[in-house]
């Protein structure tokens, strides 16, 4: 996971971009923390639309992360999109926890599209967010659900999913290989 820090600085700086010293120096820990468990977790950290940018162009590259901890991280719709788009690419990551960032309309969309691009994830961890809030987002959510071959355990919890919603999760998800928690 050495790797992460150098390109993640070095992207910085090709692109002019001050990277956030929080996400350098918790990265920098985790890689010295000699345990290589392939877990990057930024979790708590407010990351901007400029560090979502390079950090989704890090982990395009299949280095050695395989769980991305981005819960609580306020991630705002354009960022959300713009990291979703890049790990679409990733086949590496196996979890992805985006808990708490209060995802709505378009992040629900962003999730769609995702899910239909990438075939590694197996995780998706998205409680307390507001992806039932927008019915028809929540049906481009359901239907990446649906062409999704590798998702075997997600947490919808605490989506303002209502009655509807939940039929159209069930209708869009083979609940034969996917876990809800």
């Amino acid at each position: 996971m050495d790797e992460l820090v150098t390109i993640f600085c070095r992207l910085c700086k090709e692109n002019k971009i001050e990277p956030q010293d929080d996400i350098v120096k918790k990265i920098q820990t985790q890689c010295n923390s000699n345990i290589d468990d392939g877990i990057l977790d930024l979790s708590n950290h407010t990351l901007n639309f400029e560090t979502c940018t390079i950090l989704g162009r890090v982990l395009a590259h299949d280095l050695a992360v395989q769980s991305l901890l981005l819960n609580d991280c306020m991630l705002d719709e354009v960022c959300l999109k713009e990291l979703l788009m890049k790990l679409s690419q990733n086949t590496i990551i196996k979890t992805l926890d985006l808990r708490g960032n209060n995802i709505r309309q378009h992040g629900a969309e962003s999730l769609g599209q995702f899910l239909k691009k990438n075939n590694s994830i197996e995780v998706l961890l998205l409680e307390w967010n507001s992806l039932g809030v927008w019915e028809a987002s929540f049906g481009l959510f359901c239907e990446g659900l649906l062409s999704n071959s590798s998702l075997k355990t997600q947490d919808l919890r605490n989506n303002q999913i209502d009655h509807s919603g939940a039929m159209n999760f069930l209708m869009h998800s083979d609940t034969t290989n996917i876990s809800a928690v």
